[in-house]
């Protein structure tokens, strides 16, 4: 995931750093863990059915942040975005309708 437009709307800047891909959320949660800080975890389920009692596709999407209000904003963006992703994809495979973000 691209991070930069996400992080610069929540007021974050973060340098890349090597080729790895950077996940500021999992890695605010590993430090503070280390600190023994407590640590939020944000889930978002999104689904869509053809109709009741037929095919349907739905995914969780889980994340752990910082437990300030900034980070779990932007968590609950990111899987919110990615659980829509995940739906649509599973939808166009089914031919069944997707979700739309307005």
């Amino acid at each position: 995931m691209n991070w930069q437009g996400t992080l610069e709307k929540y007021g974050w800047k973060v340098e890349e750093v090597g080729a790895e891909p950077f996940h500021p959320l999992a890695l605010q949660a590993q430090q503070a863990r280390a600190s023994g800080q407590s640590v939020a975890r944000v889930s978002v389920t999104a689904g869509t059915a053809e109709s009741y009692g037929e095919r349907k596709v739905s995914f969780t999407v889980s994340l752990d942040c910082v437990q300030q209000e900034a980070a779990i904003n932007m968590a609950g963006e990111v899987a919110f975005f990615k659980a829509l992703e995940l739906v649509n994809d599973a939808a166009g495979v089914l031919g069944i309708t997707g979700l739309t973000a307005r």
